[in-house]
């Protein structure tokens, strides 16, 4: 079946009628995703299988920081895969040292990758993009999401963004917050769940918690001697 293209003059597309049915009936209760998170947002937030996550912050904010600690939280538990578009296999092996463990204790696998990540995920793994460029697309921020998301699998995916200024949210604004279950925000030391779309814990939203943090040797993503644990802003 075709019809005519809704914006494109003298274009069709294809009507596709297949949809994938959802047994909910048998589905697993504990599909919840073991995982283990920096500041231990998993005490909030849960994440299901085929679910994409944001962290969002400023240039040198500490998303990669973030990101490598998330590695060495999880690498025991779940095949990772690491694109990253910003370091090369030196310096990306300069910044594991600030770990201070040996290269051989890491368990992942590492890819130089800018673009097109939806092609190069791999389905039923944690995958982690550092950082989706969107250059002046970005308007087009929650397609590239939307086909992450839809190439992953039962496995998770983890996105980068940048984010200008002040503002909470990454490049897209709003139209980067509709695909993620979770959404960080990360600036000047301190990390905000913006959005957890599934409370770990009953009655209690995560959305508006934070806490402040500290970066040690360029990698080690810690609680700073201001932390309180999660807590909502004080207006």
């Amino acid at each position: 079946h075709i019809e005519q293209h809704a914006t494109i003059n003298k274009r069709f597309r294809h009507v596709e009628v297949y949809v994938e049915g959802l047994n909910f009936k048998v589905a697993s209760t504990e599909a919840v995703l073991d995982l283990s998170w920096p500041m231990q947002i998993e005490d909030y937030v849960k994440m299901y299988p085929g679910n994409i996550a944001v962290i969002a912050g400023n240039s040198n904010a500490g998303k990669t920081a973030f990101m490598l600690n998330f590695i060495w939280l999880n690498q025991d538990k779940f095949p990772i895969n690491y694109f990253c578009s910003e370091m090369g296999e030196a310096e990306l092996g300069d910044r594991l040292d600030g770990f201070h463990v040996p290269r051989d204790s890491w368990k992942f696998r590492a890819f130089d990758r800018a673009t097109d990540f939806e092609d190069v995920v791999v389905p039923d793994t944690i995958n982690l993009i550092d950082y989706l460029d969107l250059d002046a697309d970005v308007y087009l921020v929650k397609r590239h999401l939307d086909k992450i998301s839809r190439s992953i699998g039962k496995g998770m995916a983890l996105v980068a963004l940048q984010k200008k200024g002040a503002n909470e949210l990454g490049y897209g604004q709003e139209r980067s917050l509709a695909t993620p279950k979770l959404y960080l925000s990360m600036a000047a030391g301190k990390i905000k769940i913006v959005k957890g779309k599934v409370p770990a814990k009953k009655n209690v939203t995560a959305n508006g918690l934070q806490r402040t943090f500290v970066i040690r040797d360029g990698v080690q993503f810690l609680p700073d001697e201001n932390d309180n644990g999660w807590e909502y802003e004080r207006i």
